[in-house]
């Protein structure tokens, strides 16, 4: 049982961390649309550009949800093995 629990704490991890590699580049983009969307006239234009950031902000912010879930999943996941019919001795 507790290589269940260490696999579920190192797959946490490494989606936690997975999680904070993404927030950079996400909030880098974002940043970029945000200055973008303050030009003013003939600055302002809508190009490949903007058309890439929107689309990398949007990949991202899916690629962050799934992680979340994927760890909220696995500390579900975690709860319910501790309550797994165990042969009578077995400690969790």
């Amino acid at each position: 049982m507790r290589v269940v629990g260490c696999c579920v704490q190192e797959h946490r991890r490494m989606l936690e961390k997975a999680l904070a590699d993404t927030a950079s580049p996400l909030s880098v983009a974002e940043e970029c649309l945000t200055r973008r969307e303050k030009r003013m006239g003939i600055d302002l234009v809508h190009d490949d550009v903007e058309r890439h950031l929107t689309k990398v902000g949007v990949e991202l912010t899916a690629n962050l949800r799934a992680q979340y879930d994927a760890i909220r999943f696995n500390v579900r996941s975690k709860a319910g093995t501790s309550q797994l019919n165990l042969p009578h001795g077995t400690k969790n």
